[in-house]
Order: C-alpha cells, then structure tokens, then sequence
C-alpha cells in the first residue's frame, strides 16, 4: 500500500506556477538581455589603452669604398646593420559630456654597428583633447543611449514584477476556484447518499 498523496498547499501551487511557466521565463531573459544593453552602452566611455611594440634589424652589404671608410673610423666589417626599437603607447577617454582626451607616448631607439654605435633615443609625448560642438555637445545628446537603456532595464523589470504578480493572481484565483468546486461537488455527493438512503428506507 503506498501511502496517500499529501495535499498541494497553496504556497506549493504558486511556487509551481513561477518555476515551470514560460511567459516567466521568457520576461527573465528580456531583463538580462536589456541589462547587456545597458552594459554594452556603458562600455562606450570605457578608457581604451592602446600598445605597440615593434623590433626592426636591417643588415645591408657595404661596398668595397664603404668597408674602408668604416676602417678608417675603427670598424672592421662588411655589412651595416641598422637596428630600429619603436614602443607606441596610447589611450582615448571618452566623457559623457562629449569632451574626448588621447594621451599618446612614442619611444624610439635607433642604432647601427657604424655611425650610432651607442644609439639614439628619441620620445615624443602628445596629449590631444577633442571638444565637440553645437548638438554634439552635452550629456543628454552623447550617453543618450546609456541613459535609454536604463530605462529598459526599468521598464523590463516593471514587466516581470507584473508578470509574476499577474500569475500569482491567476493562480490562487484559479486554486480557490478549483476547492469551491470540490466543495460543492462533495456537497452534491453527500446529498445523493442521504437520497439514496432515503429512497431504499422508503422501499423496505
């Protein structure tokens, strides 16, 4: 004998109802893709770091006047090899009033086995700020799109909040309905016996 089933309390029924229906679900996966959104517009003012590093060596053959000028200077050799080391570093930062700055750092070293045998290093440091103008200015033209899709995420959340409360509703409506039905059938039941008794007391 396996043991009666135990009722369905109306806490189980609602939860039930969150965890298998797919209008719910589907409302879940628009709030975690309008917060993508969100997060997607937002990265637009994210600081973009740039880097560049680059090793050049180029060996050329020295004619026959060249090697003995090279001689002359203490260098004994036949071929002039040029070595280039260039470091690029940058980064571009875009505000929400529009205003754009780009810190740039160029760094390069030149040497060969000739006339620069220590090398020569050179830098160069520029800063560069970009100031748009007219409608182009101004945080409710530039993070627009930050700024709609937080209302998305707003609105989407608003959405599921009554999705769910729109279920719930529905459900409990719809489990109180279901024990007045039983109610009453319980009731026609127990009148059909006291009819059936009635009819076989009048038959003996």
């Amino acid at each position: 004998m396996h043991p009666p089933p135990q009722p369905l309390g109306l806490v189980e029924a609602l939860q039930s109802t969150l965890a298998s229906h797919p209008e719910l679900h589907i409302q879940e996966q628009q709030v975690v893709a309008s917060r993508g959104a969100r997060r997607e517009a937002s990265g637009l003012f994210d600081t973009v770091i740039g880097t560049t590093f680059s090793q050049t060596r180029v060996n050329n053959p020295l004619t026959l006047f060249n090697q003995e000028q090279a001689a002359l200077l203490g260098n004994i050799t036949t071929n002039q090899v040029n070595n280039v080391t260039l470091l690029d570093i940058s980064a571009t930062k875009e505000f929400r009033n529009g205003v754009t700055i780009s810190p740039s750092l160029l760094a390069t070293r030149t040497m060969d086995n000739i006339n620069d045998i220590g090398g020569v290093n050179l830098s160069t440091l520029a800063f560069q700020v970009n100031v748009p103008l007219l409608r182009g200015r101004g945080r409710d033209v530039v993070d627009a799109a930050e700024t709609a899709a937080g209302i998305e995420v707003e609105a989407s959340l608003l959405a599921l909040n009554q999705t769910i409360s729109t279920l719930l509703s529905s459900s409990y409506w719809n489990a109180l309905g279901a024990v007045r039905d039983l109610e009453v059938a319980q009731a026609s039941e127990d009148r059909g016996k006291v009819y059936v008794d009635n009819v076989q007391t009048l038959i003996s």
